[in-house]
């Protein structure tokens, strides 16, 4: 007769768990390795631009001036909030995932 273990399905749950949070810190560093590189990209464009923008002014504002404040600004936001809604989008799931597995039965 095989003895079954009365603990053996909370090991599966546990290991359904430890899957889904590893699931989400995988997919977190990739955008985040992403996203920094788009980050340094684009600061090394404006500082490489820097120096042939200076010679230009629109009504008197320098425009590299206004490509770093009109251009940067806008992109910075764009990024963390690509950042904010997958990784919560990531979390969600994942919570939902981890709330069925802890659900008693």
């Amino acid at each position: 007769m095989t003895a079954v273990d009365p603990h053996e399905h909370v090991r599966q749950r546990e290991a359904l768990i430890a899957q889904w949070s590893e699931w989400v810190w995988r997919r977190v560093r990739w955008l985040t390795a992403i996203e920094f590189t788009l980050w340094l990209i684009f600061n090394l464009a404006l500082v490489g631009s820097a120096e042939a923008l200076a010679e230009y002014a629109v009504a008197g504002v320098p425009l590299v001036f206004l490509v770093f404040l009109l251009g940067s600004l806008p992109f910075y936001l764009a990024l963390a909030t690509v950042y904010a809604v997958w990784v919560n989008r990531w979390e969600a799931r994942a919570r939902a995932a981890i709330q069925y597995a802890r659900a008693p039965g």
